[in-house]
């Protein structure tokens, strides 16, 4: 099914990026660069927070894709979506926290360190840097916190990155309400019941514009949590870049890494997500501009959400919505072994999904899920409000398993505006789909993709059939190693 779509308007990326196709350019770090030097960020003595590998960092030492520019990388580097209010951030005030440290004394001083993160917590303001030295604390909570971009608050590792580790003892993590320009940066949080890293905006009624907002987690590793790695709800404007992701869901089986509801503006690039039973995220209840790029997730129990399913109505801060999702941006992924479906697109408009590459070892269930689900009701069920998928670009992909049981799979008899085609299809042969999926002249079916070495290296070959056959994106400057396009783009992540 191949239709023609209304434009989609995505300046977000496209101002942040700085990047057109086929045009070479010569951005200030790499994604191997990340947190270091390069991106010294919140201050020049900040820990050199190395990123985790994601798809690139995976697969190093392999040459650059064919069709990419040979030149400097970091084309769409991840690392250059942080916010210059949090690069450029000098505190007006230093607290310091030591395991060894004592309650009891100001905190202005590694010599005069508080000991809890409670304390810490008390003695913030805005314009303050929390420096957790190396050990093992408590996790804490934090209401009413009006930071602002000019003054926020950062919690950080002040020694090697991810030093400081927050143990939340079957309990809590952090979890925030109501708060304003808070910064989390190269931080462990692990041994939740709950969720790593929690934040909302209290009870209903919310008023967007007082809602919490300018919520970035960076760096981080946050690990096996009895919900999701983070949760954000009634929030907008949130970055979660370069952070490893693993072992969510083990008090609920099946939620994400990274689960927004009624979250406006959001950035999760550059993370690698692994061992989780759920999918890497979902972005629902009326959600508007996100932003999904350049993650490596992998060995989870599915692949990436665009939208979300049966968003109870009661969550939404726009009761007018018509979609779970509005503007959802999802390119040079890399998804491996997701036994249920790579991407799972439900009740969204104006979403793209572009030049990402899904490749599983087995048997998976479906390449790709398109579903209609309503916003649920008091009662449980999913039937509130006519919601459907309309305007699905989905192009320059590369699906790959084993055998798909059911290729695409919907309940929708039409997606309006749908474009589809310029895809790679591996392990299609004697099976089908709900949405037609075969017959594009510009795709393939079931040839040799020419891999370099799956799954650890899934860059084309010279002489793969994926080089130089892809469509162009305006959205998508390069690909996934951070190598602007100069040619016809690829198709995949690649």
């Amino acid at each position: 099914m191949v239709t023609a779509a209304r434009p989609l308007a995505w300046a977000l990326l496209a101002a942040a990026v700085g990047c057109s196709i086929g045009t070479e350019r010569h951005p200030d770090a790499s994604m191997a660069d990340a947190g270091s030097s390069a991106h010294s960020g919140l201050d020049a003595s900040r820990p050199d927070a190395e990123p985790p590998a994601s798809g690139d960092a995976a697969v190093a030492g392999a040459d650059a894709s064919p069709g990419a520019d040979a030149g400097p990388s970091g084309c769409g580097d991840p690392e250059s979506m942080i916010p210059s209010w949090i690069t450029s951030f000098a505190p007006a005030r230093e607290i310091y926290v030591d395991p060894s440290g004592d309650d009891g004394q100001p905190g202005t001083s590694p010599q005069a360190a508080v000991r809890t993160t409670s304390r810490a917590l008390a003695l913030a303001q805005p314009g303050t840097r929390l420096n957790f030295a190396p050990g093992t604390y408590s996790g804490g909570q934090l209401s009413n916190f009006a930071g602002t971009r000019q003054a926020p608050l950062v919690i950080r590792s002040s020694g090697a990155a991810r030093s400081a580790r927050f143990d939340g003892g079957g309990g809590v993590g952090f979890q925030l309400s109501k708060v304003h320009a808070v910064v989390f940066d190269g931080i462990e949080v692990f041994n939740t019941s709950g969720h790593g890293i929690q934040v909302d905006s209290g009870a209903a009624p919310w008023d967007v514009a007082s809602i919490s907002s300018d919520i970035a987690i960076l760096h981080s590793f946050i690990h096996d949590t009895g919900y999701a790695s983070t949760k954000m709800s009634q929030t907008r404007s949130v970055w979660v870049i370069g952070n490893l992701l693993t072992r969510a869901g083990r008090a609920v089986a099946g939620r994400q890494n990274v689960e927004f509801v009624a979250v406006d503006d959001t950035v999760v690039a550059g993370n690698e997500a692994t061992d989780s039973g759920g999918h890497f995220n979902e972005v629902k209840g009326g959600a508007k501009n996100a932003v999904l790029y350049r993650n490596y997730v992998h060995d989870n129990g599915g692949g990436i959400l665009v939208g979300g399913d049966c968003t109870g109505v009661q969550y939404l801060t726009d009761p007018s919505a018509t979609y779970e999702a509005l503007n959802v941006q999802v390119w040079d992924n890399v998804v491996v072994n997701a036994p249920s479906e790579a991407f799972r697109i439900v009740s969204c408009h104006q979403c793209l999904v572009a030049n990402n590459t899904s490749w599983s070892v087995g048997n998976q269930t479906n390449a790709l899920k398109i579903v209609d689900i309503g916003f649920g009701s008091a009662a449980g069920t999913c039937d509130q409000g006519a919601l459907h998928n309309e305007d699905l670009t989905i192009v320059n992909n590369v699906f790959a398993a084993a055998r798909f049981a059911w290729v695409t799979a919907s309940n929708s008899a039409a997606i309006p505006g749908l474009v589809l085609h310029h895809n790679a299809w591996s392990g299609v042969a004697g099976t089908g789909g709900d949405v037609p999926f075969k017959g594009d002249p510009d795709s393939l079916y079931d040839v040799n993709l020419g891999l370099a070495g799956p799954p650890a290296d899934l860059r084309p070959g010279a002489s793969s059939p994926l080089v130089g056959k892809g469509v162009e994106v305006p959205q998508v400057p390069g690909n996934a190693d951070g190598t602007c396009w100069i040619l016809a783009p690829n198709i995949g992540a690649y």
